[in-house]
Parts: structure tokens; C-alpha cells; sequence
């Protein structure tokens, strides 16, 4: 029997989540060093972000651009909200969104990251205005 994780799985794995962040740390510095030069007051979003990174690497790198976060879990959107809060960042904020029902205008962020491929294609239309495949 194959089980597709949903929110509920990784709600149950936010406590324990972040000791995995040196594992995934190098992808996410990948991830940003492909990202495009924002401009002041560009957006960013980061579709899956999990308890907050590679978006929140990039909100202390960048404070100039603004970070939105994504996740359909509700307990790892909690974790990215409390680091920002501890850590007063004031560009980063975080929502609970299910990344193929993202509740965003088109055209609406600069750019789009995701430390997890498969999140992209749900986030063309947010970026491109559209939902055909771009590649960037």
C-alpha cells in the first residue's frame, strides 16, 4: 500500500524537523545561489518552505526582499513563525497553503524557490502569470 505524505505527517515530524536542516542546508545554498538579483522590495516565495528554509537564509541575507513562506503544514508554518519572530525579521513572513491551491494573485512574486523540486510546477502561475512550464 502506497502513502502519499500530507499535512498531517509532516505536522507530526515539526518537532524534529529542523535536525535535518544540516543535511538539506547545502541544497538550499544551491537554491539561492541560482536565484536571480532581486530588486528592492521584490518578492519572493517559497513554495513547501517547511519551518522556513532556504526562505529564511535568504530574508537575513537579503533584507531588502521580501520572503513569503509557504506550507500546508500547519505545525512547521508555526516553527518558520516563531524563528522569525525570535530572530525580529521584519521581511519574512510565513502562511498555511497548500502548494497546489496557493491563494496568490498571478504574476504576484518575483521570484520562486523550493528546497523540494516537485513544489515548482504548482507555483508557475504565481511567477509567469500562467501555468505552463517556463524555464527560468
Amino acid at each position: 500500500m502506497n502513502h502519499t505524505p500530507g499535512p498531517s505527517d509532516f505536522d507530526q515530524l515539526a518537532a524534529h524537523f529542523d535536525r535535518y536542516l544540516p543535511l538539506i542546508h547545502p541544497v538550499s545554498l544551491a537554491v539561492l545561489e541560482r536565484l536571480p538579483g532581486i530588486v528592492a522590495g521584490g518578492t519572493v516565495l517559497d513554495v513547501a518552505g517547511g519551518t522556513g528554509e532556504p526562505g529564511l537564509t535568504l530574508a537575513r541575507r537579503e533584507p531588502s526582499v521580501e520572503l513569503l513562506g509557504v506550507d500546508q503544514a500547519e505545525n512547521l508554518i508555526a516553527a518558520a513563525k516563531g524563528k522569525v519572530a525570535r530572530e525580529g525579521l521584519t521581511n519574512a513572513q510565513f502562511s498555511l497553503m497548500p502548494m497546489d491551491a496557493l491563494l496568490l494573485p498571478d504574476s504576484s512574486v518575483d521570484a520562486v524557490i523550493a528546497a523540494a523540486q516537485s513544489s515548482i510546477p504548482h507555483a508557475w502561475r504565481i511567477f509567469w502569470g500562467s501555468a505552463s512550464e517556463r524555464e527560468c
